[in-house]
């Protein structure tokens, strides 16, 4: 598998057929994701208009991604990682069109909403460790930052269409129940287009892990432990996670406020502003003098997340909180993209699954649970008050661990 010099260092990886194929179908299961994100939070606030739903909905994904979240990446070192993607996904398009079905009947309660939720959460606890162990066997290594490029730009590319087109087939879309039926039937159509491009993919043979379930795990959090470097990224991405990206549950009620009603548009508006944002972060892992001071970007980019969140909170114009959000999902995913780089370069492949199990974990369990917390909050201070508070703790957080040996050993790193 011979790459063309001419290629740009950030398109690299997309030269390997099989990468491309898993790709693009990771690209499916990503806006699969998104849409339902956008359309979930729409329907229950629709239904409830309440700040504690929204923040349930995080709680009923989160509890079976945490019960299962480790097994996930233990499975995702013992079978094939490529059928169990498979599986994972064809799984989440039944369940979608399942709920879109209710909805379009006129069955649909809160109880559905929750349920499915939870149904995708356990269902994403196999999924992710899979498809973050499966792309570096696909290339040759020295495209991984490529790589690692491609596939973090795939969930912020996928905010920048995805929650428009959920968001306007809930507004436009005949009436009634029509439109929210619709978003999710197209989420499920997603998801099993994922499953098509994945089954193509043709992977090479992989060293697989040996040993008894919890043995495995437990040899995956010793190693996670002891290295440093490791696990500093990894407590960073769990607390930009649950304190930062908790975010998103908030924006069905920012979006109410921008448009004086529950506008699905402008909902989707919000979302895809962020994935633009991120889809910039991604590329900004390119630019050579960031690469070559990676702590001081981790810290930069880790601040000014924080930084963002606190101004998006209060700021009351409508442009102006696009353009905060924009930074706000740029500075996150460039952290993103470094630390993933510098995992997936330094990860043993019988680790690989668990690890990066571990790495997935802060948006099957950290995410949900955060936006647990943050939609207590709001329900007694309010949105602002709720999203600045977490700005404020990942700054509190990047700033306290920016001197540690963790950090300091990532400029060690080549």
């Amino acid at each position: 598998m011979m790459v063309s010099s001419t290629r740009t260092h950030l398109v690299a990886a997309l030269a390997y057929r099989d990468f491309r194929l898993f790709w693009a179908g990771s690209a499916m299961a990503v806006a699969g994701r998104q849409g339902a994100m956008v359309a979930q939070g729409w329907l229950l606030y629709d239904l409830t208009g309440s700040a504690l739903q929204l923040g349930l909905l995080g709680l009923a994904r989160a509890v079976p991604a945490f019960v299962l979240g480790l097994a996930g990446g233990v499975v995702a070192d013992r079978v094939d990682r490529r059928r169990l993607m498979i599986a994972t996904t064809t799984g989440a398009a039944v369940t979608w069109v399942v709920l879109a079905t209710l909805i379009f009947t006129g069955r649909v309660e809160v109880w559905h909403i929750l349920g499915t939720s939870f149904l995708a959460g356990a269902i994403g606890a196999f999924e992710g460790p899979s498809r973050q162990s499966i792309f570096p066997h696909l290339i040759d290594r020295r495209h991984l930052t490529s790589a690692v490029a491609m596939t973090s730009a795939v969930n912020p590319a996928s905010r920048i269409v995805t929650p428009i087109v959920a968001g306007s087939l809930i507004e436009f879309v005949g009436s009634g129940n029509t439109g929210p039926a619709a978003a999710f039937y197209f989420v499920g159509g997603l998801y099993l287009a994922s499953s098509f491009l994945l089954f193509m993919v043709r992977m090479p043979r992989v060293q697989r892990s040996s040993g008894g379930g919890l043995q495995s795990l437990f040899e995956g959090l010793r190693y996670a432990r002891t290295d440093q470097t490791i696990g500093f990224l990894l407590m960073m991405a769990f607390v930009l996670s649950f304190f930062g990206l908790a975010y998103t549950a908030m924006l069905p009620i920012f979006a109410d406020g921008f448009s004086e009603g529950s506008s699905g548009a402008t909902l989707g508006v919000l979302y895809s502003v962020g994935g633009l944002g991120g889809l910039a972060g991604a590329g900004g892992a390119s630019v050579s003098v960031l690469a070559r001071r990676r702590r001081l970007t981790i810290v930069a980019s880790g601040s000014a997340f924080g930084l963002a969140l606190i101004g998006f909170a209060f700021i009351p114009w409508y442009v102006p909180a696009l353009v905060l959000l924009f930074l706000a999902s740029g500075s996150e995913n460039l952290f993103s993209v470094f630390a993933q780089s510098i995992m997936q370069s330094k990860l043993p492949d019988e680790y690989r699954g668990r690890v990066m199990g571990f790495w997935g974990m802060q948006f099957s369990v950290l995410h949900p649970l955060g936006n647990l917390q943050i939609g207590a909050i709001a329900a007694v201070a309010g949105a602002p008050i709720a999203v600045a508070a977490g700005g404020l703790a990942v700054i509190a957080f990047t700033i306290a661990m920016s001197s540690t040996k963790g950090i300091r050993q990532i400029s060690q790193q080549r």
